[in-house]
């Protein structure tokens, strides 16, 4: 047999072995016996190896001292006299005397096939070292690597399991969320009616304690629009101290804890309730004590209604000055008309907020998200817009600078300043100039719309579905 065919044949031998040797490791009973007993089978290989290795030599010894007896043969031929010996009998075989040519004949026949065999004796030992050796190393190759396998395979169930638990403990704190607002409002629910009936009662108590009394001290008349358009005067009552220690104190001990959220659409239970909920830290009981002051037409002190839950609420004419909002949550909320001049905003979720015709002197609206606000006729001079998202907004006729006033208007606030320096003997500093649009953004396929010359002043990002959410700032803007 040529060298190329045995060569193949032992290539497609290692071939299937290796094939054979993979198919057992995916049965788990052989892959664990292979794993676990990996030593002794590699010894057990070299001692084949060694002693099969001892059997050839002793066998071609033994096989060596036969012929030698059987045929007679006085000695034999080291390879290279061997081929001068065989040459020489069968060019002159009646030429050599001593020894004869019959011994001579017979000892080179000896060496021949001796060396053949030891030859053939040799490339087969050659042969069976490497397939066994290299089998060895393969098998402990592939046994590594399935071991690797099984611990990727057990990290990976490791890392299911994590995923299950944590879906799990986001579930349990959606039931921890409810329970908790509900056992909450439960536990204060008695406090809560007593304080809201005091505010309900206060504006009458007001008035007893005011009748003859200046009203200024009391309370102060405002002009309001009600849902309909139409004008009136209301009063707006200034708290006693009193009530303000006990309002003070309730906003104090309600603090924010997270509260279950709908994204607003129906309830399905083939989706994970984490993809339909989310988790906000907030006080909805600090948003129920403000619309109940707001309802009752009572003043709003300087109280901490930070992280307070505000979704829809109805905030219309209300007199919010001073407050802080920081990081409240207004959306859709109706701010029409209200009075938010010095009020602290900052980070305030205020998306589908109604702001127009607001009051925002030197309000701090910094980083706060006004994504699809309604801010029309509003007043943003001396505002801080620093970092405020706009992406959608409304701004028509909504007043940024003193150079977005009317004519009228400029006309009038002249006539104002004049009037003031001929009363009063001197120039006063100007107040309401421009708001402080610094890091001011939206997003570039939903810019605010109604002034186009705002576009210019602030930036607009490229937004990248896989890299941003709609309601959260950009790492960076893109512009392009």
């Amino acid at each position: 047999m040529q060298k190329p065919a045995i060569w193949t044949l032992f290539f497609v031998l290692t071939f299937f072995a290796g094939f054979f040797v993979k198919a057992a490791m995916e049965t788990a009973q052989i892959a664990a016996f292979f794993t676990e007993n990996i030593t002794e089978i590699a010894g057990w290989a070299l001692s084949f190896l060694g002693a099969f290795g001892a059997a050839l030599l002793i066998g071609y010894l033994i096989l060596k001292r036969f012929l030698q007896r059987k045929l007679g043969a006085a000695s034999l031929s080291d390879p290279q006299q061997m081929v001068t010996e065989v040459v020489d009998q069968l060019s002159n075989p009646n030429e050599i005397s001593n020894p004869s040519s019959q011994d001579r004949q017979k000892g080179a026949l000896i060496s021949l096939a001796l060396f053949f065999i030891r030859r053939s004796s040799l490339q087969f030992y050659a042969w069976l070292l490497v397939t066994v050796v290299g089998g060895t190393i393969g098998a402990a190759t592939i046994i590594l690597l399935n071991e690797q396998n099984l611990k990727l395979d057990t990290q990976n169930e490791r890392i299911l399991e994590q995923n299950e638990q944590i879906v799990l403990q986001t579930q349990a704190n959606i039931a921890a969320s409810i329970l908790l607002e509900g056992s909450r409002r439960a536990a204060l629910s008695g406090g809560m009616d007593a304080l809201f009936e005091e505010i309900r009662n206060e504006p009458l108590n007001i008035e007893k304690e005011c009748n003859g009394v200046v009203e200024e001290s009391c309370f102060r008349r405002v002009n309001v629009v009600d849902q309909w358009d139409e004008a009136s005067e209301a009063k707006v009552y200034y708290m006693s101290g009193a009530l303000i220690n006990k309002v003070t104190s309730f906003a104090t001990t309600s603090t924010p804890y997270p509260v279950a959220i709908s994204n607003g659409q129906p309830l399905d239970m083939s989706v994970a309730l984490e993809q339909q909920f989310s988790f906000p830290e907030l006080s909805p009981e600090r948003g129920l004590l403000l619309q109940n002051l707001v309802r009752n037409q009572i003043s709003v002190p300087s109280v901490d209604f930070s992280k307070s839950l505000l979704i829809g609420a109805d905030l219309r004419n209300a007199s919010l000055t001073y407050a802080n909002f920081t990081a409240s949550d207004f959306r859709q909320a109706d701010l029409f008309r209200a009075n938010l001049s010095l009020a602290n905003m900052a980070f305030a979720n205020l998306s589908q907020v109604q702001l127009s015709t607001a009051t925002l002197s030197s309000t701090d609206l910094t980083s706060a998200n006004l994504t699809g606000a309604i801010l029309g006729e509003a007043d943003f001079r001396a505002v801080n817009l620093k970092n405020a998202n706009l992406s959608g907004a409304y701004v028509e006729e909504a007043m940024f600078s003193n150079d977005d006033r009317s004519e009228e208007e400029k006309a009038r606030d002249q006539q104002t300043y004049d009037e003031f320096v001929k009363e009063n003997g001197y120039v006063p500093e100007p107040i309401l100039t421009e708001a402080n649009l610094e890091g001011t953004w939206a997003w570039k396929d939903m810019p605010p719309y109604g002034k186009d010359d705002l576009l210019d002043r602030i930036m607009l990002c490229r937004f990248d579905p896989i890299r941003h959410k709609r309601d959260l700032p950009p790492d960076v803007c893109e512009t392009e």
